[in-house]
C-alpha cells in the first residue's frame, strides 16, 4: 500500500511548470494557480502593450494625419453686382481632394473640404459652379431650367449663361492660386 500523504495538498509528484517531479512539495490551490498565470500571464501582458503600442502608432496622437496643407476660403458670387444664391462653388484641385461650398442668400460661401475640416488644398485650382437644386430631369427640360434659375433667383437666362460658362469644371475660365489662411475669393460670374 502506498503511503499517503496527511494532507490532500501535499504532494510528491507535481505536474505543476517550475514545480520540479519527485520534490515534496506543500501546494495549494491558489498557489498552483499563481505559478501556472506566471508562465503565461506574462505574454498576455506584454502582448496587450504591444497591441495597445500598435494601435497608437496607427492612430497617431492627434493632429492632421495625412491631410495636405489647406486654408480656408470664403467669398461671394455676383452677378451683374447681384448676389447668386443656391449654388454650389467646388474648387478642383491639380491632384487630391475637390473642396465644395454652397452660397446663402446673400451669394456668401465657405469652402469644406472634409466632415472636419474647412477650407481648400493650397495651390492652383480650377472653379466651377452648378446649381444647389434638383430637377427631376437633371434640368433638362424648359421648365427645370426656370425652376432651378428661380431656386437661384435669377432669370433663366442669366442661369444658363452661368452654367454654360462656368458650370463644368473642363471649360471654366475661373482659376485661383491659393496661397495663405485664410482666402477671401469673390466670384463674379459676369
Amino acid at each position: 500500500m502506498a503511503a499517503r500523504s496527511p494532507r490532500p495538498d501535499m504532494n510528491t509528484e507535481s505536474t505543476f511548470p517550475g514545480i520540479g517531479a519527485g520534490e515534496p512539495t506543500r501546494i495549494t490551490t491558489a498557489v498552483a494557480a499563481r505559478r501556472i498565470m506566471r508562465h503565461w500571464y506574462i505574454p498576455r501582458r506584454l502582448n496587450a502593450s504591444l497591441v495597445l503600442s500598435l494601435f497608437l502608432t496607427l492612430v497617431g496622437c492627434g493632429g492632421r494625419g495625412d491631410t495636405p496643407e489647406i486654408a480656408r476660403v470664403t467669398g461671394t458670387v455676383t452677378r451683374n453686382g447681384k448676389p447668386v444664391p443656391n449654388l454650389m462653388v467646388n474648387f478642383m484641385p491639380e491632384a487630391g481632394r475637390p473642396s465644395w461650398g454652397k452660397t446663402d442668400e446673400n451669394g456668401h460661401y465657405e469652402m469644406v473640404y472634409d466632415e472636419d475640416y474647412n477650407g481648400v488644398k493650397l495651390g492652383h485650382s480650377k472653379v466651377y459652379v452648378v446649381s444647389s437644386q434638383a430637377t427631376i430631369d437633371g434640368g433638362a427640360s424648359k421648365k427645370s431650367k426656370e425652376a432651378l434659375a428661380k431656386g437661384s433667383g435669377i432669370s433663366p437666362a442669366d442661369m444658363r449663361e452661368i452654367l454654360q460658362k462656368y458650370g463644368r469644371e473642363d471649360t471654366t475660365p475661373l482659376s485661383y492660386e491659393v496661397k495663405k489662411d485664410p482666402e477671401v475669393i469673390d466670384l463674379k460670374l459676369d
